[in-house]
């Protein structure tokens, strides 16, 4: 899940937030918030480069699973890595799931617009990955998208609501 907080942060940077969180199994394993290194220009372009920073730690997180697959069933790294378009891993699609609809369209249909044909094309990787069958991008309701919660200050609801959505619980201790 990916998600973008638009020029929000330091006013006088104006830069985005970038947030992801990757679930295997129903568990968090992997979460990120971080400032985003260029200057988005709209709400659209900030989310389009949250959606691609997800995407890079998706497949490094792919190729992750392959070495331990690797170390496990003593197979040769090499057929496992998901490096390549022509190496099967025999893995799913990896579900990259985004709240913005207009950044999941573009993400899906490579159709360049005057909305997006000043967008850097490495921001576009991610409908590389999509023909190659590594990731699948899907929209999310705002509310169900636990990432908000990485990007910016929420209701103390929201925020418990997201906690309950990533498996963490308040932990009461005896004394």
């Amino acid at each position: 899940m990916s998600d973008a907080d638009y020029a929000s942060v330091l006013e006088d940077e104006k830069k985005s937030t970038s947030g992801f969180c990757f679930f295997f199994r129903q568990n968090l394993v992997c979460w990120r918030s971080k400032l985003q290194p260029i200057l988005a220009t709209s709400t659209y372009e900030a989310e389009l480069i949250a959606m691609n920073i997800a995407a890079q730690e998706a497949v490094w997180l792919r190729n992750f699973l392959a070495e331990v697959k690797a170390a496990i069933t003593g197979k040769a790294l090499e057929q496992l890595v998901d490096d390549t378009p022509e190496v099967d891993i025999h893995l799913a699609s990896t579900k990259l799931l985004c709240d913005n609809m207009g950044t999941c369209h573009s993400a899906m249909h490579p159709v360049s617009s005057k909305r997006s044909k000043h967008i850097d094309i490495r921001y576009w990787k991610i409908r590389e990955y999509q023909e190659q069958r590594r990731l699948t991008v899907r929209h999310i309701d705002g509310d169900k998208n636990p990432a908000d919660m990485l990007t910016k200050a929420l209701p103390k609801d929201a925020f418990g609501e997201y906690l309950r959505l990533i498996g963490m619980q308040k932990v009461q201790r005896k004394i």
